[in-house]
């Protein structure tokens, strides 16, 4: 089964989710992920995972969401109390640790926000008819005020004309 193929199922099976139900996944699978996180030994942290619930959250309830669950999912791996002594040698480690994940999570926020955008505009842009094409055309090429054609258009026209003045030696 190819990438493309998983994507449009799993987009397809998440839009077909309610709000809530989205709300109740992200949140149960960070709870989850933070009681794993907790029950593993600190040498192996597993902040990578947060990065599905903040992916769902991201795709299906919009980029304030994604931050939103950014912000939660941090919170387990700081407040980690099995590093107490850790909190009091090195206090500003611990902060400097969950600044660069929180980073990382919000890179990853913002990276999927602008991927859906950019799909949503392609399946869009694909969705266009004929005939939209040719008026979306006309509306790039024209004054949306007085319908006279625009400066690109006259520049493209401009090199046409030159060009076929050159080929005829004019």
């Amino acid at each position: 089964m190819e990438p493309a193929s998983i994507f449009k199922a799993f987009s397809t099976n998440l839009d077909k989710l309610s709000k809530f139900q989205v709300i109740a996944i992200v949140s149960s699978s960070i709870f989850i992920i933070g009681l794993c996180d907790y029950a593993v030994n600190e040498t192996y942290p597993l902040l990578v995972f947060y990065l599905i619930p903040i992916g769902i959250a991201t795709w299906r309830l919009g980029k304030g969401a994604g931050f939103l669950a950014c912000l939660i999912s941090i919170f387990p791996s700081v407040l980690d109390l099995r590093q107490e002594e850790f909190w009091l040698k090195n206090p500003g480690s611990a902060i400097w640790n969950g600044t660069i994940f929180l980073g990382l999570f919000v890179l990853v926020v913002v990276l999927l926000d602008s991927l859906k955008r950019v799909l949503q505009f392609k399946y869009e842009a694909m969705r266009l008819t004929e005939i939209d094409r040719e008026r979306a055309l006309f509306i790039s090429q024209h004054d949306a005020l007085t319908g006279l054609p625009n400066r690109n258009t006259f520049h493209s026209k401009l090199k046409g004309f030159i060009e076929s003045a050159r080929l005829h030696n004019e």
